[in-house]
């Protein structure tokens, strides 16, 4: 239904690792809606869709490249909202993201009684994200929604 075996084939064709690192985790994403047995017309069409541009993507031109990677992202955000799947990865760069930015604003905090102190939150930040965001993939991972 998800065209799978055409995306593979697709994929052994590129040369440009850029290029087979779009078209990965859509093939897992295929394989996770498979295995969970989602039949969805509307992403199905998408897929179709991104797999005609997928064709010709190497050689295309700067146009029809970005209409790609807009139909990559489309789909990644339609089956995040619609079925909560997410890359692996995704989870845990989201909260580092968010705890630096929490981090920053603590050092800023910190800084007002030493300028040299600014620096500090950001690492703690840092730190924080990555434990959380392992956290989260790990309960997403065992609830079946990473691919």
């Amino acid at each position: 239904m998800y065209k799978l075996n055409e995306f593979e084939e697709l994929e052994a064709t590129f040369i440009n690792k850029r290029t087979k690192l779009i078209i990965e985790p859509i093939i897992r994403l295929i394989k996770k809606l498979e295995e969970r047995e989602i039949v969805d017309e509307e992403l199905a069409e998408k897929f179709g869709e991104l797999l005609e541009g997928l064709k010709e993507f190497e050689n295309a031109d700067k146009k029809q490249r970005k209409a790609a990677l807009y139909k990559n992202s489309e789909i990644i955000a339609y089956s995040r909202k619609q079925y909560e799947l997410v890359a692996k990865g995704t989870l845990q760069n989201e909260s580092m993201g968010l705890f630096m930015c929490i981090g920053l604003a603590l050092g800023a905090a910190f800084s007002a009684r030493n300028t040299a102190l600014l620096g500090v939150g950001l690492p703690i930040g840092l730190a924080i994200g990555l434990a959380v965001g392992a956290d989260k993939e790990k309960k997403a991972e065992e609830k079946g929604l990473l691919y």
